[in-house]
């Protein structure tokens, strides 16, 4: 029953918002509590490995050092001419003496690339039968020995020595498993190649003992009851809590290959891993890169349940706190819905009541402050204001009654006018129509109604006033037409005249206006042409200064070509002297042993240095000398040049003088001509206009002449009363203007006459071609 109520549902939904908001509100926090755990933890994870990866990578970078500080002194003893493979080794011997860490030291070179004295080693210790240099020095029962390398050159077991070499980059060997005094111990190589003139002729390496530092790793329990693991670039075990997996490979293991791999590649990443007894695990890897091109992994891995101990007791409390909401909102709701549904269903029943029509109902709640009270209260107003409806109704009936009786009466009067008025109406209505059809002689001669005759009266008057003025208008346009067909006649002829006239002058300035172009056009070629000479003299005689100048600057150049060649040939004796010092203070530093390696190095590189200059310096003086010939063979060319321009720059003043002559003459010409051509323009402009005018003049008169006749054919539409002579005759439909006549479509009846202007301007057009023939300047006499 209680669901049955809107207000029951309303209530009951608005606890059920409460209640969805208080578990939405729950599930965000612990969703970001959850978050705040997770990232901790995992801060903390990632925080563990990557201290323990910045360990090894020191460690690893230490060793890398000492086995690139090796290969330096190697080379650097090797490089001084005065170093025995003795010395070598026993080099050798005290790097390894310095870094208790390492198993052993080893070097390894091409064939005859050390000293070039390989056959006098052959089968010697430390050498193999070839007598190549290969060494290995270990540590073997507390003592240092020497053996020889071995699958050097077998890819695989032989990679210390062939990745360096073929990449010419330092390696970080894959960990494997050797036996060192009848124990298996993990251990890991670093190779650095080792170069002689920019090219990789061996290399210098070292083995260093990985157990001490995985064994170090695997005690370590990060968040407790984590640990640390170290993957190689290849995925090889370095480290792990199961000692029996670490130097095999992650195929090889057990673990899950593609959840560790997918860990290495995301590194900072927390990515779920799958452990041996069914848990899982969150792992974080951070990289290990000791030096350019190594690159290996320290991870972090805790159990998932240790991550996220702390969330099981808040998911508790929080939902013993949702469950004791729902319970105390849900009893608080059904016992506010009850209460008001059983209000409600008192203050539904009185409104049916009321609704039925039974107005003696005493309404319940109207004392109350509430919404019920109010609702109880709008019902008492309703029922009063039905009470007093019902009485007006009655009083309406009773109107109404004495309405339709005086609506009887009136409808008697209103017949009876209607039937005026539409009499009036028809009177009108026939006037109009006969004065719509052009008869102005209509009246209406029917009396109306006292109270409408002055419209009748009216109406008759306008027409009579109407009618004079149209007859007014007859005659006036009577006398417009005839005298505009006077006008058109004589504007017609005079447009003609005009137009050929025009015509003639239009013609004669155009041909009198393309001579003066071409005169203009001809003097200001003269000119270019002349101002082109000036410059072509101009630039002759310059370029002769110019070659004369560069005859002396490539004598200046050849003597110090011949200097220059003086000071390559110092350089080239400083060189070789330099070079002599620095092979005597490599000699002094291999000899001054360990105190001396340093000075060692820097003399090779001082060595190198003098070598390239003396190189440097012989390239430099052969091309010297083939420039000094080049230069000799220029000068011999550039004096032939000026020779040349020389008789050139003659010429050119001859015909510079002659052109000059011309332009002067065409300068003459255009100024005579373009005067002309001004007077010609100018009366052609004033033609034109003269032209345009009587055009428009002449518009004007066939425009009245049509408007005129226009206005007759509309008069003659009215019946004004006239008889005979009087009544204005019916005119054609409006005739086409007739347009002025043009030389172009005139034909023979409008034919422009000769121009005078144009048998002047070929006269002027026969006396220059006279002239630029080269007869004499008679013509010019005539024109």
């Amino acid at each position: 029953m209680i669901f049955r109520s809107a207000t029951s549902r309303n209530v009951f939904s608005i606890v059920a918002l409460g209640l969805a908001t208080t578990m939405t509100a729950a599930g965000a926090l612990l969703y970001v509590t959850y978050s705040g755990i997770r990232d901790a933890s995992i801060t903390e994870m990632t925080l563990a490995a990557a201290q323990n990866a910045a360990e090894i990578e020191s460690d690893l970078r230490k060793d890398y050092q000492l086995v690139a500080d090796m290969e330096a002194a190697i080379s650097a003893v090797r490089t001084s001419g005065t170093a025995t493979r003795d010395n070598v080794m026993a080099l050798m011997q005290e790097f390894l003496t310095r870094a208790p860490n390492l198993v052993g030291v080893s070097t390894g070179w091409d064939p005859d690339t050390f000293d070039g004295k390989d056959s006098e080693f052959v089968n010697a210790p430390a050498h193999d039968a070839s007598g190549r240099f290969v060494p290995y020095i270990f540590r073997s029962g507390g003592a240092i020995q020497t053996d020889v390398l071995v699958d050097y050159d077998k890819p695989g077991a032989g990679d210390y020595y062939i990745l360096p070499h073929d990449t010419g980059k330092p390696v970080l060997l894959e960990p494997y498993v050797y036996p060192v005094d009848g124990k298996d111990v993990l251990m890991t190589t670093i190779s650095v190649p080792a170069k002689a003139d920019g090219k990789v002729v061996g290399y210098v390496g070292a083995d260093i003992d990985l157990a001490e530092a995985s064994q170090q790793l695997a005690e370590k329990k990060p968040l407790g009851d984590g640990f640390i693991a170290m993957l190689s670039a290849a995925g090889a075990v370095v480290a792990h809590p199961d000692s029996t997996i670490v130097g095999k490979s992650l195929a090889e293991s057990g673990l899950d290959a593609a959840a560790w791999q997918k860990v290495v590649a995301t590194p900072g990443d927390a990515v779920a891993l799958p452990a041996k007894d069914g848990t899982h695990l969150l792992a974080v890897a951070v990289p290990i890169k000791p030096f350019e091109g190594a690159s290996w992994f320290a991870i972090a891995a805790v159990p998932e349940a240790t991550v996220f101990a702390k969330l099981d007791s808040l998911i508790a409390t929080a939902a013993l706190i949702i469950v004791a909401g729902v319970v105390v909102l849900s009893v608080a709701g059904w016992l506010i819905a009850r209460r008001f549904v059983r209000r409600i269903a008192d203050v539904v029943d009185q409104t049916t009541q009321i609704a039925e029509g039974r107005f003696d109902v005493t309404l319940t709640n109207v004392d109350r402050t509430d919404e019920l009270g109010d609702l109880s209260r709008s019902l008492e107003i309703l029922l009063n204001n039905s009470r007093e409806k019902l009485e007006l109704e009655k009083k309406d009936e009773a109107r109404l009654e004495q309405e339709e009786l005086d609506r009887q009466e009136r409808s008697k009067e209103h017949r009876a006018r209607e039937a005026d008025i539409r009499f009036v109406v028809d009177e009108l209505s026939a006037g109009l129509s006969r004065l719509a059809n052009g008869d102005m002689t209509v009246r209406l001669e029917r009396p109306f109604t006292a109270n409408l005759d002055s419209v009748r009266t009216d109406f008759n008057q306008s027409i009579e006033k109407l009618q004079a003025a149209m007859v007014s208008f007859s005659e006036n346009a009577a006398t417009i037409r005839s005298g505009s067909e006077e006008i058109r006649s004589a504007a017609d002829d005079l447009a003609k005249r005009t137009e050929q006239q025009a015509a003639s002058v239009e013609e004669t300035a155009a041909a009198l206006d393309e001579i003066t172009k071409s005169i203009k056009d001809s003097t200001r070629r003269a000119e270019d042409a002349g101002d082109l000479v000036n410059r072509t003299k101009d630039g002759a005689e310059r370029s002769g200064e110019v070659v004369r100048r560069a005859v002396a600057a490539m004598s200046e150049i050849e003597q110090s070509s011949e200097s220059i060649s003086n000071i390559i040939g110092v350089i080239d004796e400083i060189a070789f002297q330099t070079n002599l010092l620095a092979l005597n203070a490599g000699v002094e530093a291999a000899r001054a042993g360990e105190a001396g390696k340093g000075f060692a190095v820097v003399a090779q590189e001082v060595r190198e240095l003098a070598q390239r200059s003396a190189n440097a310096a012989k390239e430099i003086k052969s091309l010297i000398t083939a420039s000094g010939d080049h230069v000799k063979h220029g000068v011999a060319l550039v004096g032939e040049t000026g020779e040349a321009l020389e008789a050139i720059v003659a010429e050119v003043q001859d015909i510079n003088s002659n052109v000059q002559a011309i332009v002067m003459a065409a300068r003459e010409q255009s100024t005579s001509l373009q005067e002309i051509n001004t007077a010609i323009n100018v009366m052609d402009q004033g033609t034109q206009r003269n032209a345009a005018m009587v055009e428009e003049t002449n518009a004007a008169s066939h425009t009245l002449v049509q408007e005129v006749s226009a206005l007759s054919n509309r008069l003659a539409q009215f019946n004004l009363g006239l008889v005979g002579a009087s009544q204005p005759a019916a005119m054609p439909a409006r005739a086409a203007p007739v347009a002025p006549a043009s030389p172009s479509v005139a034909g023979a009846q409008s034919r422009p006459a000769p121009s005078p202007a144009r048998a002047l301007g070929n006269k002027i057009a026969t006396a220059f071609t006279k002239t630029a023939g080269g007869n004499t300047a008679e013509e010019w006499q005539e024109f």
